[in-house]
C-alpha cells in the first residue's frame, strides 16, 4: 500500500494545498465543510508519498452522494493505478450512490485513466472557479447603472412552476440531455428549499416589466445558481442580477463572493470576467453512476 494515514501537519497542509488548487469549494469539504448539514461523514482520507511527488485520497458523503477527491502534486505514478482503483471500489461499495470525482485538470495522467481506466463508465466536464475580488468590487460595481423595468424580489411559492419551466429552459445547454427536464421533475422539493433560502434572503427572483426573467440562489458566499430566460438574454438582465447577489453577499457574508461555470459555457465564462470576476480555480469532475 502507497497510500496511508497521515503521519504529520505537513502532510495536512500539503494535501489541503492540493485540493486548493482544485476550488476553494473542495478545500472546505476537505477540511469538513464546517459543519454543514449536507456533509454526512469521511469515507476514507489517506496521503501518498513518493519521491519528490506527494498526493492525497479522499473519499466522504456529501448532500447523500459519495464525493471522492484525487490529486497528486505532479501526476498519478503509472504504479498505483491498481491500488487506486482498489480505493474507489471499495469507497463504492461503502456508498452505492452517484458518485462525484473532482480532481486538479493538471494531472493529465489522472484525468486519462478517470475517464477511460476504469471498468465502468464515466462521463464528466471542466469547471471555472470565479471570485470577485474585493479590491476589484467598486471598480465593477460603478458601471451597474439602474435599469428601466427591473424588480428584484424574494422568492414565493406561487411562482414555482413558472420558475422550474424557466430553469429548465435556461440551464438546458449544460444538461447531458438538452430535453431532460430536471427542475421540473424535483419540484415539491425545490420548492421547500428555496423558501428555506428566501428566509436568509439567498433566492431572488428577477422580473421584467412584470414577467419572471431570471432567478439567483446563494449558498453562503457563492453564487449557486444564476440564470436568465434564454429570450431575454443579452439586454443587461444577467449584470444586473449577479451584481445583486455580489452586494447582498459583501453586505452579509462580509465574504468575497465566487461562482462556478463549466468550461463549454464560453459565453457565460466572458461574461463573469468583464464583469471583473477573477478565474481562482479550475476543476475536472467525473460522474459515475450507482452499481
Amino acid at each position: 500500500m502507497q497510500f496511508r494515514a497521515f503521519q504529520s501537519d505537513l502532510e495536512k497542509k500539503q494535501a489541503a494545498g492540493l485540493i486548493a488548487s482544485i476550488d476553494q469549494g473542495e478545500k472546505w469539504i476537505f477540511e469538513g465543510a464546517d459543519g454543514a448539514g449536507e456533509f454526512g461523514g469521511v469515507i476514507s482520507r489517506l496521503y501518498y508519498a513518493g519521491g519528490d511527488n506527494f498526493g492525497t485520497f479522499y473519499a466522504c458523503l456529501f448532500s447523500g452522494r459519495l464525493r471522492i477527491q484525487v490529486a497528486f502534486r505532479k501526476d498519478m505514478p503509472d504504479e498505483i493505478r491498481t491500488e487506486l482503483q482498489a480505493l474507489v471500489t471499495r469507497a463504492r461499495r461503502q456508498a452505492n450512490t452517484f458518485t462525484s470525482v473532482w480532481y486538479a485538470p493538471h494531472n493529465v495522467k489522472l484525468e486519462e485513466w478517470l475517464f477511460h481506466g476504469l471498468p465502468w463508465a464515466s462521463r464528466g466536464h471542466k469547471t471555472h472557479e470565479f471570485t470577485m475580488r474585493r479590491e476589484n468590487y467598486s471598480a465593477a460595481t460603478a458601471a451597474d447603472a439602474a435599469f428601466d423595468g427591473i424588480q428584484i424580489r424574494p422568492f414565493e411559492s406561487r411562482h414555482t412552476d413558472e420558475l422550474c419551466a424557466l430553469l429548465d429552459r435556461a440551464m438546458a445547454h449544460t444538461f447531458d440531455d438538452p430535453a431532460a427536464r430536471p427542475f421540473a421533475g424535483q419540484r415539491d422539493r425545490l420548492q421547500a428549499e428555496w423558501t428555506a433560502k428566501t428566509a436568509e434572503g439567498d433566492c431572488c427572483l428577477l422580473f421584467y416589466h412584470g414577467s419572471l426573467a431570471g432567478a439567483c440562489l446563494l449558498k453562503n458566499a457563492e453564487i449557486d445558481l444564476m440564470a436568465i430566460a434564454p429570450e431575454l438574454q443579452g439586454r443587461g438582465l444577467g449584470k444586473r442580477l449577479l451584481h445583486h447577489a455580489i452586494r447582498h453577499i459583501f453586505a452579509v457574508r462580509h465574504k468575497e463572493p465566487y461562482l462556478y461555470c463549466i468550461d463549454r459555457n464560453e459565453d457565460a465564462l466572458r461574461f463573469y470576467l468583464r464583469e471583473g470576476m477573477s478565474v481562482t480555480g479550475h476543476s475536472g469532475c467525473v460522474f459515475w453512476e450507482a452499481e
